[in-house]
């Protein structure tokens, strides 16, 4: 007979490919980590800690997946968490959507700060240097093919609602300003390979005729395989037909419509410590977000966002699990992964987008949205 919690994770998402292909996966196999371990600077809000997620054991469509049904590891994902915020709200209050646009959220904070650092250059005034680990974001902060993704999500309760709002950031250059910047590079390389060259033969010539032949040139200093803190290192050896895949992707999302968005952004989620039943029930089975609750979708391209709302409250099973997790969420380390699903070989293999880890929350401590950013400082990229 099948427990409860098998029921509650069948639900979510089933284990076995159903009617539905493009939906339902198998559950991604337990590894343990190999040292890949967690991402990024650990950040201690009052209601617990969070950071990037585990990406140990992650594995997602790879380029032949609609024919041979294999994954691959997911890479480095593409874009970097930059904040969090989890806060509440009054039943009697508006609910929380499109919070971007809300002058107090990161994400327009964000935007000020960069019209003022922009203005006060144009003056000719110094301003404050970027923080060496967002170079990358900051200088794709305007380019509309690495738009913030905020992904909010509206959660029930039954004395206030909540949101947990995330905010991505583009960590690793789209492919084709990848391709650009190399070209130039290694224009820039034999170009100074070609004048040496041309130097030294002449310099050989005038001082001895016997030895007209060049020497060549040494073999390349192989490296070591770059180790995550890297991975926005703009000498990181990334894969850029991966990566246009999912730049393409990517592009059909944004200008798509809300029915094509809703079958594509898929949520893996794990449950790295705590309660056995909860782990049983959550599992770590991909699941598309727009096929399990109601989404909305904020595009603004001023500010170069896109905000998806996934109202939790639409869903029973996602009521249900809700309900588990607060009980034992003290206990709790969760790992929340979002990617694009991938359908043809134009849009594969697939890329690791982003995601969080969040480190026992203490559902006491959340504050209310008024004071969230006083009880909560948001850090910025400079």
């Amino acid at each position: 007979m099948s427990s409860s919690s098998d029921s509650l994770a069948g639900e979510l998402g089933p284990k076995v490919a159903g009617s539905e292909p493009f939906e339902s996966e198998t559950e991604i196999e337990e590894q343990p980590s190999q040292g890949q371990g967690v991402f990024g600077t650990l950040r201690t809000p009052v209601w617990g800690q969070y950071c990037e997620d585990d990406l140990a054991g992650m594995i997602v469509r790879g380029i032949n997946f609609m024919e041979d049904k294999k994954k691959i590891d997911c890479g480095p994902p593409l874009f970097k968490l930059m904040h969090a915020d989890i806060f509440k709200t009054r039943l009697d209050e508006e609910r929380q959507s499109h919070f971007a646009a809300r002058p107090d959220s990161w994400a327009y904070q964000r935007w000020e700060r960069r019209q003022k650092r922009k203005a006060a250059i144009a003056r000719g005034e110094t301003v404050p240097p970027i923080k060496p680990q967002h170079q990358t974001t900051s200088e794709l902060a305007d380019d509309p093919a690495a738009p913030l993704i905020i992904i909010n999500f509206l959660i029930p309760g039954s004395g206030h609602n909540m949101n947990l709002v995330l905010y991505f950031a583009r960590r690793i250059k789209p492919a084709a300003l990848l391709r650009k910047e190399r070209e130039a590079k290694s224009h820039k390389t034999n170009s100074s390979s070609s004048s040496s060259s041309t130097s030294t033969s002449s310099s050989s010539s005038s001082s001895s005729n016997s030895n007209s032949l060049s020497k060549p040139s040494p073999p390349p200093v192989s490296r070591s395989p770059y180790p995550g803190s890297e991975w926005d290192s703009p000498d990181y050896p990334h894969d850029l037909p991966r990566i246009a895949a999912f730049d393409g992707l990517l592009k059909k999302f944004l200008e798509g419509t809300d029915e094509f968005r809703d079958g594509r952004l898929k949520i893996v989620p794990r449950v790295a410590e705590g309660n056995w039943v909860v782990k049983k029930s959550i599992g770590r089975v991909p699941a598309i977000l727009g096929k399990k609750v109601k989404q909305f979708y904020y595009r603004d391209v001023e500010k170069n966002y896109m905000e998806i709302d996934a109202d939790l409250g639409t869903s029973v099973i996602a009521g249900r699990i809700i309900s588990m997790v607060k009980g034992t969420c003290r206990g709790l380390v969760v790992d929340l992964s979002f990617l694009l699903q991938g359908e043809n070989r134009s849009e594969l293999p697939e890329s690791l987008m982003g995601g969080i880890r969040m480190i026992r929350v203490d559902l006491d401590k959340i504050t209310w949205l008024q004071e969230n950013n006083t009880k909560n400082p948001p850090e910025f990229e400079c």
